[in-house]
């Protein structure tokens, strides 16, 4: 896969056009490389096919060609991946983001570093500020926010409710840490937020699969306490998921194959939890050493006879 991704679209209706469109400015907001080509353009990398129309129902794909069928009902075939209809912004941007991610050659290889010229995404400042205990104000995107770290507390002006929609508008923060008492002028007259009324959001509308530094894919996570998330963050892979690192450890690449979820979906989870301090991790188990062979007899015999011989010189 190239470093920018173009993107055609097959016999799309006027609203998944829109829909489509939305999707791709924002991965292009955190500075995933994708291009949506103009109307009639089929010579993308990936392709977005309405199954329902003649257009996609008639539609012969390139040998190089992904694609990302809009269908009733799903679907199997080479290259080829399906999203169920009636499509959503932000399940049109994770499978998007897990074809183009797929392609890479490696997990870490994510489309899309943290720092970014119009800031970090909300999600990682929060995530950062708090695994670090730093105090931190994040501002930007028409959003300010009070991070106290070591307490796992936020505190803003603004209503949450407010801040939500702020926050599903996209766009990233600047984050400046504070020293105790610059934190505690600036949290003058404000108010306490839930870090998990924030945190969830922040992931849907700002993760892109971008694992922390000093975790890896091998090592084995196990939540300790199930998620708490608010009925608008609430996905069914979150709750697969959920199910599935409480009962037992595993790798993160296993939780992605066992939960039929994308792996940056997964990795911004265990982003999340490691922020919430609800998850275990364990290293990579380490394979014991090899037994050592035991000689055969025949040769057993004789090394205890030129030990006997030895001994007595």
């Amino acid at each position: 896969m190239p470093s920018t991704v173009s993107i055609s679209a097959i016999g799309l209706t006027h609203q998944e056009n829109t829909v489509l469109g939305v999707a791709v400015n924002l991965l292009s907001a955190f500075e995933v490389a994708v291009h949506l080509l103009p109307a009639g353009d089929a010579g993308g990398h990936i392709a977005v096919v309405n199954s329902e129309s003649d257009a996609g129902r008639h539609y012969v794909p390139a040998p190089f060609q992904k694609q990302l069928v809009l269908a009733e009902r799903e679907g199997r075939g080479d290259n080829r991946q399906y999203l169920l209809k009636p499509i959503r912004v932000q399940a049109l941007k994770d499978a998007l983001l897990e074809l183009i991610a797929a392609a890479a050659p490696a997990a870490n290889d994510r489309p899309a570093a943290a720092k970014q010229a119009r800031g970090t995404p909300l999600f990682y400042s929060l995530v950062d500020a708090i695994i670090e205990h730093r105090l931190v104000r994040l501002k930007g995107s028409g959003i300010q926010l009070m991070v106290h770290g070591p307490s796992r507390s936020l505190y803003a002006q603004a209503a949450v409710a407010d801040l939500v929609t702020l926050i599903e508008g996209g766009g990233g923060v600047q984050a400046d840490t504070l020293g105790e008492a610059d934190f505690m002028q600036a949290c003058r007259g404000a108010r306490e937020v839930k870090l998990q009324d924030l945190l969830w959001t922040a992931a849907r509308h700002g993760g892109v699969g971008e694992l922390r530094p000093g975790h890896s894919l091998e090592q084995r996570v196990r939540l300790t306490l199930w998620p708490r998330f608010a009925p608008r963050d609430s996905k069914p892979e979150y709750l697969r998921l959920s199910a599935a690192l409480t009962a037992q450890p595993m790798t993160l690449q296993q939780a992605a194959d066992r939960c039929a979820a994308p792996l940056p979906l997964v990795l911004d989870f265990f982003n999340a939890a490691l922020a919430l301090g609800i998850v275990e991790v364990s290293a990579a188990p380490v394979a014991p050493p090899p037994a050592p062979k035991k000689p055969s007899g025949q040769r057993a015999g004789l090394l205890a006879m030129i030990a006997r011989r030895l001994a007595f010189r």
